[in-house]
């Protein structure tokens, strides 16, 4: 096991800064520490998903939903 893994942003591996521990649950100890997105690189991902169903869509203009 890789002693830290990525976030995957556009299909492509990032390492953060930040990351969270993930524990073994049957020992108690720390096995491997993932990256974890800012809220800058999250806006990003949102942003682009946008992009892209904009751009696949088979209608003109995207149609905003307010939830």
């Amino acid at each position: 096991m890789k002693s830290r893994y990525p976030y995957y942003l556009a299909n492509h591996p990032k390492l953060a800064d930040q990351g969270l521990d993930v524990v073994d649950k049957y020992t108690g100890e720390v096995s491997t520490r993932v990256s974890m997105a800012d809220t800058t690189t999250i806006d990003q991902a949102i942003a682009g998903a946008v992009l892209l169903c904009w751009r696949t869509s088979p209608i003109e203009e995207p149609i905003w939903t307010d939830f």
